[in-house]
């Protein structure tokens, strides 16, 4: 009897509520700019119970039904995206644990402000929160190849370098605000790219590449493009990637290549 009462308690348990409980003595502020606590090994520990906490009462099956997307970064140039940065990406390894941005599956659109292409992964969500700025899990770009190095076989980790509004993690449904999509935070661990998209309606995209390749000019749409066009030469055939417009809707790749030689 004993048994069934301590499941009983835990199933009740298993949402923010519980999180919050279990949680509440831990409080801590690290370094962004050591993401993986190499100078702060007293709160590693911190950062690591809050990661085992949340993996104990997260509703896993919502965390595998939402889209989960790593936007690729195209703040530099304003006129030209390189192609390469969403190959580099493409090319690490499914160990190291990734930043992505969450909606719910049936979202009938797709904007975010961190980037115009975007990678749409599946992988086990270890840490989620409705805020970005309640997990500030920091910049990896910069980390110096020895810690890349350290982290080879078990992947590089990503934890939350601050905690302490515990109200703003998302356990379940419940606890996800739908509204906080382009703010929120997800870390996803052993994923795997299952599409690609862009923020254009299709037919808009199609059109708008055709017309500048006929002006001739040289503009930021046809580096997004050619990143889009360079991704299924580079997995092959047997493992096509899909791409998707801002709704979801799956791009004709053909179509889009046409496009981008004027036709």
């Amino acid at each position: 009897m004993n048994a069934i009462r301590r499941l009983v308690r835990e199933i009740l348990l298993e949402d923010l509520a519980g999180f919050v409980k279990r949680t509440q003595e831990i409080q801590y502020s690290s370094d962004s700019a050591d993401p993986t606590f190499e100078k702060h090994k007293q709160t590693k520990l911190q950062a690591r119970e809050v990661k085992r906490i949340w993996r104990a009462e997260a509703d896993h099956e919502f965390m595998r039904s939402l889209i989960k997307i790593h936007w690729i970064d195209d703040k530099g140039n304003r006129n030209t995206f390189d192609p390469v940065k969403l190959l580099d990406f493409l090319m690490l390894p499914r160990k190291n644990e990734i930043a992505t941005q969450a909606w719910l599956s049936d979202s009938t659109i797709i904007q975010s402000e961190w980037g115009k292409i975007g990678v749409i992964v599946q992988g086990t969500v270890t840490l989620a929160a409705n805020d970005m700025n309640e997990i500030y899990s920091g910049y990896f770009d910069k980390l110096p190849i020895g810690l890349h190095q350290k982290y080879r076989s078990s992947g590089v980790p990503r934890r939350s370098t601050y905690f302490n509004d515990r109200n703003s993690f998302v356990l379940d449904r419940k606890s996800f605000d739908s509204t906080s999509s382009e703010i929120n935070e997800f870390i996803v661990d052993n994923w795997r790219p299952t599409g690609i998209i862009i923020q254009y309606p299709a037919d808009i995209l199609i059109e708008s590449v055709r017309d500048t390749v006929k002006l001739g000019v040289d503009a930021k749409i046809l580096g997004y493009v050619d990143a889009l066009l360079s991704v299924n030469k580079f997995s092959g055939p047997e493992n096509t990637i899909p791409i998707y417009d801002e709704t979801m809707k799956q791009i004709d790749m053909r179509q889009l290549a046409r496009a981008r030689k004027g036709e």
